[in-house]
């Protein structure tokens, strides 16, 4: 998982991370599940096809937070 450059958002911080492995609607419910109940976690949307994962936080991403949620 990499992350990419943060764009800030009115309401948080939008950060998009490479995710290998989420090529089904099940995987897709999954990371969306595990990720939407970290702390200051505002938004996720996984899309299966790229394997990208959006995630909007409260604050600043903690990348190895997210990272090992979903592993």
């Amino acid at each position: 998982m990499s992350p990419q450059p943060g764009t800030a958002v009115a309401d948080g911080r939008t950060t998009v991370y490479e995710v290998s492995g989420v090529g089904s609607a099940r995987c897709e419910g999954i990371v969306t599940e595990v990720l939407s109940e970290l702390d200051g976690m505002l938004s996720v949307d996984v899309d299966i096809g790229t394997g990208r994962v959006t995630v909007t936080t409260a604050g600043e991403s903690e990348d190895g937070v997210i990272a090992a949620a979903i592993h």
